[in-house]
């Protein structure tokens, strides 16, 4: 059985389990990632890797998120592969989530704390090459105000 992309990715698209996938079943759509469900060998590599949680046996997928099945077997044949990690959507606003999506509020603003704290982090080591401005201002958008959390 493969493995699904699901909700949490959406809107984020952070490619951590894309580098660790060994057949490059992954594809990249506008607003996530999708992985397709012919190469998948289920080997879970993905789903320890992927820092949102997204990923999920499809035997195992909350019912909740049961479209997402279809949706990716649909959108990665028609998405381009994806092998290489690049840099996470920044300039597209937050999704508003279910509160049994995250927890309560409280913790999903935490989460995206952390989150912020780890692509800064990324950016300092220059894994990622990008150039200074545009990682300034993804830092300093309105939705995530960066702080340290005990």
């Amino acid at each position: 059985m493969p493995h699904v992309v699901t909700q949490p990715c959406h809107m984020c698209k952070f490619t951590e389990c894309v580098t660790v996938c060994p057949v490059n079943c992954f594809h990249e759509g506008d607003t996530m990632l999708y992985i397709d469900p012919l190469v998948c060998t289920d080997c879970a590599k993905c789903v320890v890797a992927c820092p949102v949680d997204a990923i999920f046996l499809e035997s195992d997928v909350p019912s909740k998120w049961n479209r997402y099945i279809k949706l990716n077997s649909d959108l990665a044949s028609k998405s381009p592969s994806i092998k290489n990690r690049s840099v996470p959507l920044s300039d597209v606003p937050p999704v508003e989530c279910d509160s049994d999506v995250w927890g309560i509020n409280e913790k999903n603003r935490d989460y995206q704390y952390r989150l912020v704290d780890i692509i800064v982090e990324i950016l300092q080591l220059k894994e990622l090459e990008m150039p200074k401005n545009k990682a300034e201002a993804f830092v300093e958008q309105p939705r995530f105000k960066r702080r340290r959390l005990p």
